[in-house]
């Protein structure tokens, strides 16, 4: 059975992304204006009464997130030894935490924000330890070369937690945010830096998946076509 969880990595970033392209193509938001990955956030598109098929993206963010969970678990048991358990805690907090954007869009802005911030947070250092590790720790069986696009989503994940403020000093979360939409300028860096740090580490779970799952065929095809086959 555990061959099969491979495809989980596929499956979630998948299933998040197409929930993400088809609520893009339907948005229409509060002043009647199409969706623009230039300055708009990406959990605009779950918000409930603004976003026509918000309920799309949080399905999307749901379902895709517990693959996610789960392909987090199993990359984490590919490693020997003590390290396994912490990495699948780490691994599985964030996608929980990617999972609950979904549950608490940003009409429930408060809890919604908790969850975005941890998996932000928390999807740096899954980045970061994973990069290290795929460089650095022998026993394992991923090349060095997937530490790249990690190392690029660690990349992502800090410039974007550390992104300059927004708003004057002094003014809260809510008002800015509010002022910010409803003179919305063409362009929005941290908006755009958002993005880059989504479809990155989807990519990046994308490329560890696909990479597990035709690891494990080979390693199948190898057994069965094998003198005496071991059972599994």
């Amino acid at each position: 059975m555990k061959k099969h969880y491979a495809w989980s990595g596929i499956i979630g970033p998948l299933l998040i992304g197409l929930g993400i392209l088809i609520s893009i193509l339907a948005y229409s938001g509060s002043q009647d204006q199409s969706y623009s990955l230039l300055n708009h956030f990406v959990s605009e598109l779950g918000e409930i009464g603004v976003s026509d098929l918000a309920a799309v993206f949080n399905g999307g963010l749901i379902l895709g997130g517990i693959f996610n969970l789960i392909f987090m678990i199993y990359l984490a048991s590919q490693f020997p030894g003590w390290i396994r358990y912490p990495l699948a805690i780490l691994g599985a907090a964030t996608a929980l935490c990617g999972t609950l954007v979904g549950v608490f869009p940003m009409n429930d802005l408060d809890r919604h924000l908790f969850v975005a911030l941890g998996f932000f947070n928390l999807g740096l250092l899954v980045a970061l330890i994973y990069s290290l590790i795929f460089l650095f720790k022998k026993d394992h069986p991923f090349p060095r070369s997937l530490a790249v696009p990690g190392l690029l989503n660690t990349a992502a994940f800090f410039i974007f937690n550390n992104f300059p403020p927004q708003f004057e000093e002094g003014i809260e979360f809510q008002d800015g945010m509010a002022g910010l939409f409803s003179n919305r300028p063409d362009f929005i860096p941290l908006a755009v830096m958002e993005w880059i740090v989504i479809l990155g580490i989807l990519f990046w779970f994308l490329i560890l998946g696909i990479y597990l799952t035709r690891s494990t065929r080979s390693k199948n095809d190898r057994t069965a076509h094998s003198p005496n086959p071991l059972p599994e």
